[in-house]
């Protein structure tokens, strides 16, 4: 009877750990997707209004007037050197293109950003996330580098979005805001009818990491300084490859960037 007794608390006792393990999740950090146990992608790029965010937060800390904060604004004038008029240097780092990627930022400002960034995080996780889900030991924000963001362009579309794009509405669609002819900025396909120069970062497909606009929208800004992933918004469609690499020299208007995540969980 012991016997029996000693091998049904086991069963239990596997059972309760089963359980658990399959009702607690892996804390995700926020804003990515997983590319392999310990790396994660952001899932789109960053936006005027997740730099926002930053800004208000060194603006607070720091006070309007400080050098501090004075390094976390974006050069707007970035604008007028890239289309010559007013509008986009006066409007768009505004509410009205929040949710467009932010541009006219300097390698120094985009790492800035990864720390500031890795900080708040931490802080959640040792608060917020306690005991909700199988938390890592550490997490780190930074700039992809050239592999990392090479392996992940590489992924294609899942098979259900190609199956979508197979349909006879998708034919000739825009997938990517990018110089589709010599003479345009921007797609008018059926994709992207909202797209002005930029798009909003979430609204071409993702890939089936789940990641959106590794393609045209901005460059991407990597670790090695100069060097942007992707092309953008004044990149011609047919030069878009994974491999292929564009340089700048300093901030533009058709530069931005996204965080990769590293995670250590032991």
């Amino acid at each position: 009877m012991k016997n029996v007794l000693s091998l049904s608390l086991v069963a239990l006792l596997v059972l309760c750990a089963s359980f658990v393990l399959q009702t607690t999740k892996k804390f995700t950090p926020p804003g990515t997707v997983s590319v392999n146990d310990s790396l994660y992608f952001d899932e789109t790029e960053i936006s005027n209004l997740q730099w926002r965010e930053y800004e208000d937060w060194v603006k607070q800390k720091f006070g309007a007037s400080s050098p501090e904060h004075a390094k976390a604004i974006p050069d707007t004038l970035v604008w007028r050197v890239a289309l010559s008029e007013d509008y986009y240097e006066e409007q768009y780092y505004n509410p009205k293109f929040k949710d467009h990627p932010v541009v006219g930022i300097s390698h120094e400002q985009a790492g800035a950003y990864c720390k500031w960034r890795t900080a708040r995080v931490r802080q959640v996780m040792e608060t917020d996330a306690k005991g909700k889900e199988v938390l890592p030991k550490s997490i780190n924000y930074r700039l992809p580098s050239k592999a990392e963001w090479e392996e992940v362009a590489r992924a294609d579309f899942s098979e259900k979005t190609k199956q979508q794009l197979s349909k006879k509405k998708w034919q000739g669609a825009q997938l990517y805001n990018a110089v589709r002819y010599d003479s345009t900025y921007i797609g008018t396909g059926k994709v992207n009818p909202k797209a002005t120069i930029t798009a909003p970062v979430y609204m071409y497909l993702p890939n089936k990491l789940g990641i959106h606009n590794l393609f045209g929208n901005v460059g991407e800004m990597i670790s090695e300084e100069g060097v942007y992933k992707g092309g953008g918004w004044a990149d011609k469609m047919d030069e878009l490859k994974a491999e292929k690499d564009y340089s700048y020299e300093k901030p533009t208007a058709t530069v931005g960037f996204r965080c990769a995540c590293e995670v250590k969980w032991k």
